[in-house]
């Protein structure tokens, strides 16, 4: 049983996304888990960012993509952290119990920035909170 308390955002860890259609990403591979430290100490849901070392999208370079490296992160591969992609699974679905590794603070920033990009974010002020 995966221990729900140490998943930590950041972490990057294998995942099974299973069988899906067209260019969404399909298959085990990593991800890095995006949702706050108690969403996933109490919930049965993980916010991921899939990985991918395909060639072609590293030339294809949007504007949502983390270039990962050796030198940068634990990947083996250069990968691409592909924001636009944010997808939310099950902790059933995590393979491996234990992180393949964490990413530092100055890529969670970057990956930070290109959520804000993928969701419009860059441009909202902070509402007033609204009286309930």
């Amino acid at each position: 049983m995966l221990e729900s308390k140490n998943i930590r955002r950041g972490q990057v860890y294998l995942i099974d996304f299973g069988q899906k259609e067209g260019n969404v990403q399909m298959g085990q591979r990593p991800a890095i888990v995006v949702n706050n430290d108690l969403g996933s100490k109490y919930g049965n849901i993980l916010s991921v960012v899939p990985l991918t070392t395909s060639v072609v999208k590293l030339h294809k370079k949007l504007p949502t993509h983390t270039i990962l490296t050796p030198e940068n992160s634990g990947v083996k591969k250069i990968s691409i952290a592909m924001s636009e992609q944010l997808t939310v699974i099950s902790k059933s679905q995590i393979v491996k119990e234990q992180p393949l590794f964490e990413l530092n603070d100055e890529i969670m920033e970057q990956i930070n920035y290109n959520l804000m990009v993928q969701f419009n974010l860059l441009q909202c002020r902070i509402p007033q909170r609204m009286a309930v």
